[in-house]
């Protein structure tokens, strides 16, 4: 057997690019591996994790190059950072994405234990065990409700703020060009936020070890993952949810 889970989006694709059709994917992907690890070479397990994750990501987005596919058209990365206090302090830590569910043009959704990884696809590891919903009466509700809560929005209340009902108009309907990217630009505005407020590692910004400590020299975290800031500092507010893009290119220079 094989994991056949890029495939599939990759020939998902080919079908939208042939038929030119609106079609968009969001995924949403764990930040870093669990555990409270500084990030420096000698993490060699830790870092053999991240970069099996980093390396299955860019080489999907090198597929869609090699076939003339612009892949931001069609897919988008995602991971989820959180604001915490502690005492009169803020941090930032990312989301651990353990949630396993897929929901396919609002009308299929599978919700389960299965990974993205071998262990859990191939059929020959991991034993595993999940449900599936139909209908697009209970499925689109379902991926409404978790793209408004990663972007901060309460899906049982009306938005008020003009840019809140334009991100939740599109998150509505998201495979659109339009509303594509005003999803995807909400991730890029948390992600700088991120970067500003609390230095947050990682990002695209470090792209090798030199990188990285130049990014800790320069103010950045030194063993965590976030610089503390006081609770008070008003740009938090701007945060809007815990949706942040994906760092493609975190360490895409050294080998992990």
């Amino acid at each position: 057997g094989a994991n056949m889970l890029g495939e599939a989006l990759f020939k998902r694709v080919q079908r939208a690019v042939r038929e030119r059709h609106p079609w968009h994917c969001f995924v949403v992907l764990p930040l870093l591996p669990p555990g409270e690890v500084k990030i420096e070479p000698g993490a060699s397990e830790y870092l053999g994790r991240l970069g099996e994750q980093q390396r299955a990501v860019r080489s999907l987005l090198q597929r869609f190059r090699n076939h003339k596919i612009h892949p931001d058209s069609y897919i988008s990365f995602l991971g989820l950072r959180r604001v915490e206090a502690r005492g009169n302090q803020a941090f930032s830590s990312h989301v651990l994405v353990h949630s396993k569910v897929v929901v396919v043009d609002d009308t299929i959704a599978c919700i389960g234990s299965a990974n993205c990884d071998d262990a859990s696809l191939v059929g020959i590891g991991d034993s595993e065990i999940a449900a599936v919903l139909e209908g697009e009466g209970c499925v689109k509700p379902l991926r409404q409700a978790l793209m408004l809560q990663h972007f901060g929005q309460d899906f049982r209340a009306d938005a008020v703020d003009p840019q809140d009902r334009k991100l939740r108009n599109a998150i509505t309907n998201p495979a659109g060009r339009v509303s594509k990217d005003i999803i995807v630009n909400a991730a890029k505005q948390n992600t700088a936020l991120y970067q500003q407020i609390f230095r947050a590692i990682p990002n695209d910004s470090i792209t090798s070890w030199p990188a990285l400590s130049t990014w800790r020299d320069d103010g950045g975290p030194q063993a965590g993952a976030s610089n503390a800031v006081p609770i008070g500092e008003p740009t938090i507010a701007e945060i809007k949810g815990q949706a942040v893009t994906y760092p493609v290119h975190f360490l895409a220079n050294e080998s992990l």
